[in-house]
């Protein structure tokens, strides 16, 4: 049941002495006063006809009046029609505005602008554009128009039911939390634009699942690194070595560099997934194999002079590091290939670092350091020049005790 009037709040004297008129929307257990931009002298009003009286323009004022009550129930019954959730906020919005659609910018188009943000890396506008199109999925299952979701629709019970949806195609727990972060964030940084101040995310809480592992011990590095791979493979070898020698670079920044990231013997770039900035002391070992690889024109490495996209590239590498190992030659000539490791990708490089670094009781805040991670009171970190000289001495020692057994036992 709705019902909207107008009352005359006195006790909200001006220094003229005139008070403003209000209108008074009720709808369900909605109970709200909106201004009417209008204020008379406290004898110029009827409380029991809701009218101006004894006023010179009394005639235009009612007329206004009546016309503004009038509105504010047809919006009412408009945003019944659409389906829309009508909360506090949203009624507000649409009275104050005369517009049944500027309730709130709609949490799809919110989303949209977030996804499409061009601050944001090519990557990380990927994947929100994935969480996105899982929406649209979502919402055509559920035979409802995503245009009409609103902030107050994501709520935890809709999240819950997002996410049994997202089980039918995707079982994987900590797959589908990619999703659910995405969606998390577009509501934080709806709250922070003042859009909404509806936020129902303090009671999702994301459980992950611990995943499998992803590094290769001392002894494994060894005996793949000293593997006799086949002619056309062994570009592929040398590049998973490369990687870890800049300990465990992303495949889309090492296809992306370029010459001049090659500053007094150092390798300085930014982070497509972080935009934090890195700066790697070249060893011996990785310039040889940046020097086998050269790219023409500007790029540092070959890469893209002969694959498409770093994408392209990320996949076929990928694929011929995980069929890597003895190869058996049968009769007629056929080869039947015996995996060092099935499952092996480019981050395990970097999983296998930190791993052996940490065996060798490198110290937790010069690993983290050395791959880009925030270690102990973020707000502190924020003030702390790390010195960059304990991540170089920490590489070295790795690829001294990894390639040449050399062991220094010293924090």
């Amino acid at each position: 049941m709705s019902k909207v009037t107008i009352i005359h709040d006195c006790k909200r004297l001006r220094k003229d002495g005139t008070a403003p008129l209000k209108m008074v929307v009720r709808h369900g257990d909605i109970n709200m006063q909106i201004a009417a931009d209008m204020c008379i002298m406290p004898g110029q009003w009827n409380p029991i006809t809701s009218e101006v009286v004894a006023h010179p323009r009394r005639r235009q004022m009612n007329e206004y009046l009546k016309a503004r009550v009038i509105n504010a129930e047809m919006i009412i019954q408009q945003l019944r029609l659409n389906g829309r959730r009508i909360t506090a906020e949203v009624l507000r919005k649409c009275i104050e505005t005369g517009d049944a659609d500027a309730g709130s910018t709609g949490f799809m188009e919110f989303y949209r602008q977030i996804a499409s943000d061009e601050t944001k890396s090519p990557r990380t506008r990927e994947i929100y554009e994935a969480t996105r199109k899982k929406l649209v999925k979502y919402a055509a299952d559920t035979k409802v128009n995503p245009e009409y979701w609103t902030f107050e629709d994501i709520t935890r019970t809709w999240v819950s039911k997002f996410d049994k949806w997202l089980m039918a195609t995707s079982p994987s727990r900590n797959a589908r939390n990619i999703h659910i972060r995405n969606i998390r964030h577009v509501c934080n940084e709806a709250v922070a634009e003042h859009l909404t101040s509806f936020y129902d995310f303090k009671a999702v809480h994301l459980k992950y699942d611990e995943t499998p592992k992803r590094s290769l011990t001392v002894e494994q590095l060894r005996a793949f690194f000293a593997l006799e791979v086949e002619p056309y493979q062994v570009k592929y070898h040398d590049m998973f070595k490369l990687i870890f020698y800049l300990i465990g670079i992303n495949t889309i920044d090492l296809c992306h560099l370029k010459k001049e990231n090659i500053r007094e013997g150092r390798l300085e770039y930014r982070r497509s997934k972080t935009s934090r900035l890195y700066s790697i002391k070249l060893e011996p070992e990785a310039i040889d194999i940046i020097n086998r690889y050269a790219g023409d024109g500007d790029w540092l490495l070959d890469i893209l002079d002969r694959y498409k996209n770093f994408k392209d590239y990320t996949h076929r590498l990928n694929e011929n590091l995980q069929v890597m190992g003895n190869v058996e030659i049968g009769k007629h000539g056929k080869k039947t290939r015996n995996a060092m490791f099935p499952e092996l990708t480019t981050y395990w490089a970097r999983h296998s670092w930190a791993t052996i670094a940490a065996s060798l009781d490198i110290p937790n805040e010069t690993i983290a350091a050395a791959l880009g991670h925030t270690y102990g009171n973020k707000i502190t970190s924020i003030y702390i020049n790390f010195d960059q000289s304990k991540v170089d001495v920490a590489n070295r020692r790795m690829l001294d005790w990894v390639l040449y057994g050399k062991k220094e036992n010293r924090p």
